[in-house]
């Protein structure tokens, strides 16, 4: 700064979002000691919230001790009253939200851009996705991995919509290289090209004794079990519930012991079970009795890298400096938020 000490700097000793790389208010105070003559600017008015907003924030942070006590204030109206609604738990906290975004989109117009639902850690997300996916409200995971985009999660996927819809090809081709099979690329080569010349889905043609005749032992061996054991699979889901079937299905397809082998660390197959269990008990919670129900209710168009015309779910972190017309902050609880 030089003898003249010429400088400026930019604090607030209310926010501690930097505070993982070295920020702290005590820095604000230092800075008062080392120059006596430090002229302080205080920015107080804001420009994109409601003064509502802004009493309500003046009111939570005004309990804290302050280096520089200030009150914010806009120029802009009211707008609406804030709601504070008091839920059970997490899931019954995101069907809530969930309910409410389908609602104020038909009452009131609004599209899903509209929309933003704020948390403190991304370990929230999940219950949010499933909420918004049973209501087909389309939504954005912002700097994070989707739910349904973890590896396990689409496994699994995998295998329903294969037993839901035999004619899904795509699914077909995930479920029968995972766990590993003695189905390489090349059988999967001549498979697809049996189903094509036949007209075939690629679940039946791996069916067809003709075809199985044409592949070595190993491969034809390794069709043949997975054909009998999606056959299985499909009666069993016509007298059971979802959960009961996906359960049976993870032990017996050898899902379990491929997540082990496929993680790099042993912490890391205990979270891949981990999510495949929250996911079970998910499941075990809802009323749909029958496998097309549920993957109804579960299948949304798959998620773009850009927000789009969708709700955006994202931490605090990761909002600043944004606006929307609705917001919701969720997982306000000791310990969590604060």
């Amino acid at each position: 700064a030089g003898e003249r000490g010429l400088f400026t700097a930019v604090g607030d000793d209310d926010q501690s979002i930097y505070a993982w790389r070295g920020a702290n208010p005590e820095n604000l105070a230092q800075l008062g000691q080392d120059y006596p003559n430090l002229r302080i600017v205080k920015l107080e008015q804001n420009y994109r919230c409601a003064q509502r907003i802004l009493r309500a924030a003046n009111a939570v942070i005004g309990q804290n001790p302050h280096l520089h006590p200030k009150k914010l204030w806009s120029a802009l109206p009211d707008g609406d009253p804030i709601r504070i609604v008091a839920r059970g738990s997490d899931t019954d906290e995101a069907e809530f939200v969930a309910a409410e975004i389908s609602h104020r989109q038909l009452i009131d117009k609004c599209t899903p851009r509209d929309f933003a639902v704020l948390f403190r850690g991304n370990h929230q997300a999940r219950s949010l996705e499933l909420a918004l996916r049973v209501l087909k409200v389309p939504y954005h995971l912002s700097g994070a991995t989707s739910f349904f985009d973890r590896q396990e999660i689409k496994d699994v996927m995998a295998y329903l919509r294969l037993l839901a819809n035999p004619e899904d090809d795509a699914a077909f081709v995930r479920a029968v290289a995972t766990p590993r099979r003695d189905v390489g690329a090349a059988t999967l080569e001549k498979l697809a090209e049996a189903a094509r010349s036949r007209g075939l889905p690629l679940a039946k043609a791996a069916g067809s004794h003709t075809l199985l005749a044409t592949l070595t032992p190993r491969a034809a061996r390794a069709l043949s079990a997975f054909s009998e054991q999606l056959d299985g699979w499909r009666k069993l889901s016509s007298n059971v519930r979802p959960r009961a079937l996906i359960e049976q299905l993870i032990r017996e397809s050898g899902l379990i012991q491929h997540w082990r082998e496929d993680s790099k660390r042993p912490e890391m197959a205990e979270r891949r079970q981990a999510q495949v269990q929250a996911f079970l008990e998910w499941i075990g919670d809802r009323r749909e009795n029958s496998l097309g129900a549920l993957l109804t209710q579960l299948m949304l168009e798959s998620q773009d890298d850009e927000p789009g015309d969708r709700v955006r779910l994202m931490t605090l972190h990761s909002a600043k400096g944004l606006e929307f017309r609705h917001v919701f902050l969720v997982g306000c609880e000791d310990g969590l938020l604060p």
